[in-house]
């Protein structure tokens, strides 16, 4: 093939200015067949001690010398600082051997000859050097986890394609199972919805190697025996981000370690690179080739175009349409390759047709660029579902059969202009924008990679973070808090947990075995089991007997203005007498944490122990208020809200009640403190969450974009869910074991309407009525404050002879033991996110009877969302005609059973986020790296 003069001469000077050796095959004809290429004056002078020019040679004989092969393709990274080694092996072809023409010749060689070849060098490379620890090989190299255990190594599979191709090869079993792959009778052509996260699927998007019918091909094999493999590896890395392919990351995940850290390029940049790394691979359909260069022509606008001399799939050039050049004159040029990374990340370039190869969609992607599509074999078919159908960046170039150059022209002007290319510029930049978040130092690409890198030099080098903890005084803030810090001393923290006199009180008061409230430790038992937590009280500035549920607003005026100062003179004398004090943990709602953390040089850290939806709904005030959702002057909209980053859809009747206020409503210190505390959290080093990323992904993202938030949910006692050495209960709990014991599996409905806010008496009365007409078997909790006063609820006359020994009446429990007893089977509740969480981890469905602040939202999640509870009233108000109802909905019948399902498929999620590859488990591990990393960097 011929070249553009231009071309040669910028080659002659790249090689003059180079600093390597080289043989340049130029022939007589390198620029037309009429006249030999001049070479510029003086540059065959200038590079005689280190070029040779020849007009031809033997390829195979240059290929093949020792000169050759001492090239080090990593030298210039070693220069740069990177411990790069460089090895070389045959992979028992020769040289001139054309692996693209010979696919099944070369995967045979890849599944039965090739392993032998890398078991002898790793061998070899294993006795030079005894510091080897790891393996890290493509997942189509299936021998990887069997000679990793050979030589006791780590295995690693580094998959170069999308995290859902990745998934629907990990389950090809279920594929065939339902007929939609190698099926004798031919391949079902239906949806495919069944497959671990991937949403659903048509088999037309499948890749093309799963749409066949025959599984005798070596390809065939190799997938199998690779998938087979990897199944057993130690880690799995991927080249995606977690934002775009979380479904299908958390779907492999579930069963073993996987890490999305893309997009992958050189840490030096995008476009910057000490080792050349071109290769290409397939051919392309020369009539295809044809339609596109009339259709560049006709749609008149500017373009590069990548013509490799093997386009067609031989070794001669593919020739142009006669006239072509001249046609397109200076619109078009046409190179046989060029640096992708340069041309695409030049302002000058507006959108790619692509064959949509995993790698040129990243690259795309990541200079925000729309894409032509026109996929040819393997995932890129599923690629340009991806492009297309999901992340909407991009456009099909061909929506029939045959393509031709006035569809091509068309589609071209649509990706380069008007609306529709001004859209696709829109949805492109969102997703650079989250590629270049996940690749920033807090992004959840670098965050995957964070541990690998910096996480065993830390545990070594560097002491324990000591952080001093602060709860909020409200059972449901107190719970989690208590749990999060046995948690992370579980995992090397140090802790000083600080609790107010009041809470103190109420906690020692709580427990039978207490006689002196003073000098109680609530957390002796915990060390006594090896964690460093150590305890400290301190005044709130109101007395004990102080009621904060009548006076709600005064407690959190205090907690405003009186707390701050109290809790500033605390955390000097602490950090006077201990200087390894590195963190300071609050509750989000404690809006004086932040200013004290910088006084002191201290790590900020918000501990958020609501859903992850209420939190961007609160960060977001601003977004509701310009939209006139929340404080507006002619009254809040009660149309959709579809703007909050996170937060898909939300009517304004299940947003918080304090975010239903219009602007004539009383500004309480509620409503002040809420504005500073997400005024404050807005600047905190790091924000932790009691959710998992499973269930709350979306918002749990949004907040990501701007600040560091790990969902590290359900968070309980790491003793379990029902042991733990510490009591976390403001008010002494009843013991309903023996009740529960004597009641079938199932069989009890477990009533709590919660820890604070007192209750309306006639619903109350409707609830007790409602259980009667049930004949359910029944806890009811009902508080001595349970509607507002210090005395006792009155039940209704006769109630407790017509329950006999169908209920158990109780004034406080404890929760988790009741609630995972295998005698309960639903849970009337308030949806406090406390007690959504329990029931979630013991899968039991819920019977939702919010009241207010959060527990509206919550509802709207475990009903509407996660479908697994039911409302309690569906309208204004409550009768004992549908309590009975619903209780009989859900706990029996077939309704019953189809929440049942629901909520175990989400008490599995829980379960998994829990474990020691989970979602929760890892993102505290970050978190902990994290913080160590940001110790390092404050004690450097």
């Amino acid at each position: 093939m011929t070249s553009r003069k231009s071309n040669i001469d910028e080659i002659a000077l790249g090689l003059a200015l180079s600093k390597v050796n080289f043989i340049w095959v130029l022939g007589h004809d390198a620029v037309n067949y009429e006249e030999p290429y001049v070479l510029a004056i003086g540059f065959e002078e200038e590079v005689k001690d280190k070029g040779l020019i020849v007009t031809w040679t033997n390829q195979i004989e240059v290929i093949s010398h020792p000169s050759i092969d001492d090239y080090d393709i990593f030298a210039g990274a070693r220069e740069l600082g990177l411990d790069v080694r460089y090895k070389t092996m045959s992979d028992g072809f020769p040289l001139d051997y054309n692996r693209m023409l010979n696919h099944e010749e070369f995967f045979e060689n890849t599944l039965f000859s090739f392993p032998f070849h890398v078991d002898e060098l790793v061998g070899n490379l294993v006795k030079e050097d005894s510091s080897i620890s790891c393996l890290i090989a493509d997942t189509f190299q299936p021998w990887t986890s069997q000679i990793a255990k050979k030589y006791n190594l780590i295995s690693v599979s580094f998959w170069t394609q999308p995290a859902i191709v990745f998934t629907l090869g990990y389950h090809l079993d279920l594929l065939k199972m339902n007929g939609h792959y190698l099926s004798l009778n031919g391949n079902r052509e239906d949806t495919i919805d069944y497959i671990p996260g991937v949403k659903s699927i048509e088999p037309k998007n499948l890749m093309t190697y799963l749409r066949e019918t025959n599984e005798s091909t070596v390809m065939h094999k190799l997938l199998h025996k690779s998938f087979e493999d990897v199944k057993n590896v130690d880690f799995i890395l991927c080249n995606t981000v977690e934002e775009l392919e979380h479904d299908a990351i958390w779907a492999v995940r579930q069963k073993q370690p996987m890490y999305g850290i893309g997009p992958l390029m050189s840490p030096f940049g995008f476009d910057k690179s000490p080792v050349s790394t071109s290769l290409s691979l397939i051919p392309s359909n020369k009539v295809h080739l044809e339609e596109i260069g009339h259709g560049l022509v006709l749609s008149k606008v500017n373009f590069i175009w990548v013509l490799r001399p093997d386009a067609v799939g031989c070794e001669e050039s593919y020739a142009l349409p006669i006239g072509f050049e001249d046609q397109i004159k200076d619109k078009g040029l046409i190179v046989p390759w060029c640096s992708q990374v340069e041309v695409i990340s030049h302002q000058a370039v507006g959108g790619f047709l692509t064959h949509c190869g995993w790698n040129s969609v990243l690259d795309s992607m990541w200079c925000g660029v729309p894409m032509l599509s026109l996929p040819l074999i393997l995932d890129q078919v599923s690629n340009r579902k991806l492009v297309v159908d999901d992340w909407r960046i991009g456009v099909n170039l061909s929506d029939g059969k045959s393509l031709t150059r006035v569809e091509v022209a068309e589609k071209i002007n649509r990706l380069m202009s008007g609306k529709s290319g001004e859209e696709l510029k829109r949805e492109a930049m969102k997703v650079r924008n989250m590629l270049k978040n996940a690749s920033t130092k807090d992004g959840s690409s670098e965050t995957n990679f964070f541990p690998i890198r910096y996480g065993a030099a830390m545990e070594d080098n560097h002491p324990r973070p000591h952080a001093i903890m602060f709860s909020l005084d409200y059972q449901g803030h107190v719970t989690p808090s208590i749990h999060l810090a046995m948690k992370l001393a579980s995992k090397g923290f140090t802790i000083t947990f600080v609790n107010t006199q009041i809470v103190h009180h109420q906690l020692t008061k709580s427990q039978p075995d207490c006689t002196n409230t003073d000098d109680y430790d609530i957390f002796a038992g915990a060390r006594e089991l090896g964690l460093d937590i150590r305890y400290k009280t301190m005044s709130d500035g109101l007395s004990l007997d102080f009621n904060k549920i009548l006076n709600h607003d005064e407690f959190l005026k205090s907690n405003l203005y009186v707390l701050p100062s109290l809790a500033d003179e605390l955390i000097g004398n602490l950090v006077k007498e201990d200087p390894s004090i590195s963190c300071l943990i609050a509750d989000t709602f404690q809006p004086w944490a932040l200013r004290l953390a910088k006084k002191y040089n201290l790590i900020s850290v918000s501990f958020w122990t609501q859903p992850a939806i209420v939190f961007t709904l609160d960060y977001h005030l601003d977004l509701l208020k310009i939209n006139g959702h929340y404080l507006s002057l002619n009254g809040n909209r009660e149309d959709t809200i579809d703007y909050i980053p996170g937060v898909k859809s939300i009517e304004p009747k299940d947003l918080m009640p304090y975010l239903r206020e219009t602007k004539g409503s009383t500004v309480t210190h509620g409503h002040l403190l809420l504005y500073k505390s997400f005024e404050d959290v807005k600047n905190v080093d790091f924000i932790l969450c009691n959710t998992l990323e499973e269930l709350e992904y979306d918002a749990i993202w949004a907040i990501r974009q701007k600040q560091p938030m790990y969902a590290i949910g359900p968070i309980i006692s790491p003793f379990g869910f029902t042991k733990s050495p510490v009591s976390t209960s403001l008010r002494t709990e009843f013991d309903c074991s023996q009740w529960l014991s004597s009641k079938p599996h199932g069989s009890v409905l477990y009533v709590s309407l919660g820890s604070l806010y007192p209750s309306n008496k006639d619903d109350l009365e409707e609830i007790a009525h409602g259980l009667v007409l049930s004949k359910a078997n029944f806890i009811l909790v009902l508080r001595p404050d349970a509607v507002g006063c210090e005395e006792s609820y009155a039940l209704p006359i006769g109630f407790e002879d017509q329950i006999k020994d169908k209920g158990l009446i109780v004034p406080w429990c404890r929760q988790v033991e009741v609630i995972s007893h295998q005698a309960v089977g639903g849970f009337l509740t308030h949806c406090g996110w406390n007690s959504v969480l329990d029931s979630m981890w013991c899968g039991v469905p819920m019977l939702c009877f919010p009241l207010l602040i959060d527990q509206v939202t919550n509802r709207k999640l475990v009903v509407d969302d996660w479908r697994i509870g039911v409302n309690l009233c569906d309208g204004k108000s409550l009768t004992r005609v549908e309590v009975a109802e619903k209780i009989n909905r859900l706990m029996s019948g077939k309704s019953g059973e189809e929440l049942k399902r629901e909520v175990m498929k989400v008490r599995n999620m829980l379960k998994n986020a829990s474990t020691k590859d989970g979602s929760s488990e890892t993102n505290l591990c970050q978190f902990i790296t994290n913080v160590k990393a940001k110790i390092c960097e404050r004690t450097r």
